[in-house]
């Protein structure tokens, strides 16, 4: 069941961890969104809210509230699209359609000692991503960017392998008959 919750109490994870009560108590006994760098990471109800929260209709949502928290923090607009807001969840989590590495990819893939010499390409991007959605995997998302910039690496290098050098294997091989400088003639 996904219900939408709106509020204009809210305070921070480390405000909220020192005193949980306290933070509690601020909000006047509505919800309270807890946020981390901008996210909203939970929302705290009391059990006389939770039960109220059941039985909201969508048409009883005081929208001014919820507007001004949208606006302010989760940078969403009033019809519900994202707003380029590049979010990157915390801790390890599944990869995701809308997941992107960073603006500085390239610059890391170096560090790592991996040198793409152009910026992923959508298809490669999608590629990727539908791989690992299907293989269900948790990393962090430094690990996964690792992973890009590596998956990055290994399919380029076949696909200029395969272009440049196409061998016949059914050429024989024929030895030159120059001599090395060095070497003398008889």
């Amino acid at each position: 069941m996904t219900y939408s919750t709106f509020t204009s109490f809210f305070t921070t994870l480390k405000v909220f961890s020192k005193n949980p009560i306290k933070s509690l108590y601020g909000a006047k006994n509505e919800i309270l969104a807890v946020f981390n760098e901008n996210v909203p990471v939970m929302y705290v109800v009391t059990p006389r809210i939770m039960k109220k929260l059941f039985y909201v209709h969508k048409k009883n949502i005081d929208y001014d509230r919820s507007i001004l928290l949208n606006k302010y923090l989760t940078k969403i607009d009033i019809k519900g699209k994202s707003n380029s807001c590049n979010y990157t969840p915390q801790g390890k989590f599944l990869i995701y359609d809308d997941w992107k590495p960073d603006n500085n990819f390239l610059h890391q893939a170096l560090i790592w000692g991996i040198k793409l010499t152009s910026a992923p390409k959508n298809e490669e991007l999608l590629s990727f991503i539908s791989y690992w959605k299907a293989e269900g995997r948790l990393f962090h998302h430094m690990q996964w960017q690792q992973k890009f910039a590596r998956s990055l690496e290994r399919i380029r290098f076949i696909k200029n392998k395969h272009h440049c050098c196409k061998r016949d294997i059914n050429a024989l091989p024929v030895p030159d008959k120059k001599i090395p400088i060095g070497f003398r003639d008889k």
